[in-house]
């Protein structure tokens, strides 16, 4: 690695070839950002007495173990932005000279810009895809004087750039721009074939230059691989995982937890997921295989979160979870959704297409429920993450069922008896969206036509502004009647016309021109019935709405197969009993298979006592406790030992503490088993693991 201060016009002015690695985010500098920079250039060249002006620093990777002399060719790995923003003021500089001073546009073009007298490419950036069209786009128009005609499909925001800085650009600050360039400074660092890329990006990182997870994912991915292979996996994969969260990108670092949510069983802190990720991503042997694994479930929650799923009805049950925002519940619905995909093709999964639709709406069923009840939330992270876990995949929704109906006290399915009990008093308009969401749903169940939200509203029938025709209507107990009631579901409804209806008394809201009595809307056809609105009315009508409010979200019902479930687990405190063909990787004679095989023999020789405990997701050994748990891998074995590292003889290093993430089992120190020829090597970890908790 090289480092030292270099002025940006002698970067430049080299015979230079700088190519944005594919896995780099967009261009992204907004107006703003382009408004400081030209400010601080006009600045620094109107000073005089200043000399340099420092701008951050620049990374780049060569591309050859060549020396660099006149010709370089490297890789931009951090400084993008400002080195594309700075070549979109040359261009603009260019453009302003063109028709004065053809000489001067012509020496800064072929300095700054292109390359006159390189053959491979005459421009010195080559930016990623869209962005590259933009700028070659604008850069081949400069000698030719072409109009724009940009294709929108191309990156607007290098031409809305581009014309900012044309049109900031003239005779009174030419000269300045021109001075202020030159004064510009940056610490470049030229790293050689043998230095980590992504050790050098995630240090400026911790510095201050904030990059999103898809950034930091996707560079870790991507930016340790050859030129070829980062294409292939961009294109084929990563490119599309970015269009599944094009309009909803902040959605993806959320993506990111839940999917690392599914081994540990946990939810990750947001400021740990990049560290969990990478944890994450060594249990993959190829790069690939850990790249098609993200976009699988990137695909999931497109067809989850965001509508795009093809099944009409599943993609109903879908929308009308979130249309309420309830992500807690994604974890556990992308595990599921995956376990409905393979159960097409793995006999050993059992989960019809009607059945999940069922567990989609009673998962949505348990929230609303807990939400009218005011049950505390801080808890459905861990219920959601951790309820994958609690299902027998052979018999898959009996056991969700027994799942949800065994849970009590704060995560508790709340039943019947307590909704209605509830509601009779709750403040439902407080809860506006869900509110929204039952009166609706309730109305296209039983009405005769389609009520969106769109062109309704809450009404109260008994208005929130207390008048004298209310008071007379409710009696001398009217305060108490509107302090109780007033924000319940039976005195509330949909009209077109809140602020028609207002706070007119019942009888003028039933038959004015906009009334209930001639509302489309069934929910108020009995309202026109009434000869008057008190606190029986509401509580009647509370329990009539109630009612129907249970019977679309329904609590799931405790059938004989249910209760056998329930009986099993709680008598045994595990799901079933597994044996070793409930894992996937041990089925066949894969490499999986023969190394577990040959391992499981070592170490039941140990001694005559020790147990083997055949779990969900792994394999204990114990004598009087654990001392490894083993955990079947598509490639290998993961073992995780129960003894502190410092206490563990590694002398290959092969080893690293987990003590501090999520895992199976209760091992704290984690290894893999690959080839045959480590065989004896880990065994002998064992041996200590196994001696240490005697």
């Amino acid at each position: 690695m090289k480092a030292g201060t270099t002025s940006l016009n002698k970067f430049l002015k080299r015979s230079l070839l700088m190519r944005i690695p594919i896995y780099q985010r967009k261009y992204n500098w907004s107006l703003d950002e382009c408004k400081q920079l030209f400010e601080d250039i006009l600045s620094v060249g109107n000073d005089d007495k200043r000399k340099t002006y420092f701008i951050g620093s620049v990374v780049v990777k060569t591309e050859s173990d060549e020396l660099i002399d006149d010709y370089l060719k490297v890789t931009l790995i951090d400084g993008q932005q400002r080195i594309t923003t700075l070549t979109l003021i040359y261009c603009a500089i260019c453009n302003y000279y063109k028709n004065i001073n053809e000489k001067l546009c012509s020496k800064i073009y072929t300095d700054f810009i292109i390359n006159d007298e390189i053959e491979e490419t005459t421009i010195k950036l080559t930016l990623t895809k869209d962005d590259n069209e933009s700028l070659k786009y604008i850069i081949n128009s400069i000698p030719i004087d072409k109009e724009f005609n940009l294709n929108p499909d191309n990156s607007v925001n290098i031409y809305n750039n581009y014309e900012f800085f044309r049109k900031q650009i003239n005779d009174d600050n030419i000269d300045i721009v021109m001075k202020g360039l030159k004064k510009l400074v940056f610490i470049s660092v030229v790293l050689d074939q043998n230095d980590n890329p992504q050790l050098i990006f995630e240090s400026l990182n911790s510095t201050g230059l904030e990059l999103n997870k898809n950034d930091l994912i996707r560079n870790y991915i991507l930016m340790g691989l050859d030129t070829k292979d980062q294409n292939f996996l961009y294109e084929n994969y990563w490119s599309e995982i970015e269009q599944e969260f094009k309009n909803n990108g902040w959605f993806f670092d959320e993506f990111i937890r839940y999917y690392l949510s599914f081994e540990s069983g946990r939810l990750p802190k947001r400021d740990d997921v990049y560290k969990e990720f990478k944890n994450h991503a060594k249990k993959f042997d190829k790069v690939e295989d850990l790249v098609k694994e993200v976009h699988k479930y990137a695909h999931y929650f497109g067809c989850i979160r965001f509508g795009k799923e093809e099944d009409p009805d599943l993609r109903k049950a879908f929308n009308s979870l979130y249309e309420l925002d309830f992500n807690v519940t994604l974890p556990f619905l992308l595990s599921t959704y995956n376990d409905y995909k393979e159960s097409l093709t793995n006999p050993h999964i059992n989960l019809t297409r009607d059945e999940f639709i069922k567990i989609v709406q009673f998962v949505e069923s348990y929230c609303l429920r807990r939400s009218i009840c005011d049950i505390p939330t801080n808890s459905m992270n861990n219920t959601f993450a951790r309820l994958a876990k609690e299902i027998n995949k052979k018999d898959y929704y009996n056991y969700f069922v027994a799942a949800m109906v065994q849970k009590e006290t704060y995560k508790r399915f709340p039943s019947n008896e307590e909704v209605q009990d509830k509601l009779l008093t709750q403040n439902m308009y407080s809860k506006r969206k869900i509110l929204s969401h039952v009166l609706i749903t309730i109305e296209n169940i039983i009405g005769k036509e389609f009520v969106s939200t769109e062109n309704s509203t809450i009404e109260h029938i008994m208005p929130q502004n207390m008048t004298k025709d209310w008071e007379l209507e409710l009696g001398p107990n009217y305060e108490e009647i509107h302090g109780t009631y007033l924000h319940t579901l039976g005195n509330l409804t949909l009209t077109p016309y809140n602020s028609e209806l207002g706070d007119k008394s019942f009888q003028d809201k039933k038959i004015c021109e906009k009334g209930f009595c001639k509302s489309k809307i069934t929910l108020n056809e009995g309202l026109c019935e009434l000869e008057k609105w008190t606190d029986k009315e509401i509580i009647n009508r509370t329990k009539q709405l109630s009612k129907q409010l249970i019977n679309i979200w329904k609590y799931p019902t405790k059938t004989a197969r249910v209760s056998e479930i329930i009986n099993h687990v709680n008598e045994t405190g595990d799901i079933e009993e597994y044996t070793l063909d409930d894992f996937e990787d041990l089925r066949n004679r894969t490499i999986t298979r023969q190394l577990f095989d040959t391992i499981n023999i070592m170490i039941v020789k140990l001694d005559s006592s020790v147990e083997q405990v055949i779990n969900k997701q792994y394999i204990t050994y114990k004598k009087n406790k654990n001392f490894v748990e083993i955990v079947p891998l598509k490639t290998g074995l993961r073992l995780l030992f129960d003894i502190p590292l410092d206490e563990l003889n590694d002398s290959r290093e092969l080893c690293e503490d987990v003590s501090d993430i999520g895992r199976w089992g209760t091992g704290i120190t984690r290894t893999y088993l690959k080839d045959e020829q480590d065989v004896n090597y880990i065994m002998d970890l064992i041996k200590q693991s196994y001696k240490y908790n005697l």
